[in-house]
């Protein structure tokens, strides 16, 4: 299940790798924010990225769920 807490993430910089940076915002530098603070967070981002199905973040959130210490 893909985390509720995250909203949508931006992909505006036509590049996935540069909108992966952008998920940390860090200006000014005393107000730095990450959006990817958790495992749920970066399958989210994946699923939002088109680069994972929504089964296969199912599949990533349940294998997840039962083995929350490795992916923490």
């Amino acid at each position: 299940m893909e985390d509720s807490s995250v909203g949508l993430f931006e992909f505006n910089s036509g590049r996935l790798c540069l909108d992966f940076t952008n998920t940390v915002r860090a200006r000014p530098l005393s107000d730095r924010i990450e959006y990817i603070n958790k495992y749920s967070h970066l399958v989210s981002w994946a699923r939002q990225a088109t680069i994972i199905t929504p089964g296969e973040a199912a599949v990533l959130d349940e294998v997840a769920a039962g083995r929350p210490r490795p992916a923490g």
